[in-house]
């Protein structure tokens, strides 16, 4: 799960100059006004009509950090996973599937292409994972488990422990394949909770938050 750092600096730099153009035109803009009210004989400085311009920037740039799930990205490695409810996971996991979701539509899917036996492209392994982990922690989070949705716990012991009873049930059950299932599956939800949390993936959650939000901002100048 890779961002192509050609395509994030291009980006970028794409974002910075199409800024620069912006402030530009907007500095044009702000001498012709000046100079027509002089014409008009009103008393307004370019000053003023910069002080009033940085406003309406300030205003706009704090209603766009109000998006929750971006906050919570933002936000992804100062928070104590081993101390944390499941239903405070389950919001985060699912906020980061969205962003997700849309950075793939914008810019394609990071991962291998993978096919269905009849050749159509299906999601990907890394899409498959994440989605498995969301559906489990919504079933936990509903108090479908034997676990309370709104206790903070260390997630990973939980998962841990309610591993190891599986393995248990399969061992002492050998004949009743629902055990093996469940077992094999939570040690697959295990695997992609410890790569959830690693250093690596919120670290490329960011990038991908950050390039879809500097998209936004720049998609409102392009129209103002």
């Amino acid at each position: 799960m890779k961002i192509n750092p050609n395509l994030l600096s291009i980006q970028l730099e794409r974002k910075v100059t199409l800024s620069k153009n912006i402030d530009d035109e907007k500095q044009k803009a702000l001498s012709s006004e000046v100079r027509q009210n002089s014409l008009d004989g009103k008393k307004i400085s370019q000053q003023d009509l910069k002080v009033k311009d940085e406003k309406e920037n300030k205003n706009f740039d704090s209603s766009l950090n109000k998006s929750s799930a971006y906050q919570e990205i933002f936000k992804l490695k100062e928070l104590d996973f081993s101390n944390m409810s499941i239903k405070e996971l389950y919001n985060i996991v699912r906020n980061v599937n969205e962003m997700e979701k849309k950075y793939t539509m914008t810019y394609g899917d990071d991962e291998p292409v993978r096919l269905n036996k009849l050749g159509n492209p299906i999601i990907s392994k890394h899409t498959e994972d994440m989605n498995s982990l969301e559906a489990k922690l919504s079933i936990l989070s509903y108090g479908k488990g034997n676990v309370d949705p709104d206790k903070k716990i260390n997630v990973m012991e939980y998962l841990s422990s309610s591993s190891e009873k599986l393995d248990n049930l399969t061992k002492e059950f050998p004949d009743n394949p629902n055990y093996q299932v469940r077992a094999s599956f939570m040690k697959e939800i295990i695997n992609t909770f410890d790569k959830f949390i690693s250093d690596d993936s919120l670290d490329l959650y960011q990038e991908k938050a950050s390039l879809l939000l500097a998209d936004k901002i720049e998609e409102v100048d392009i129209f103002i």
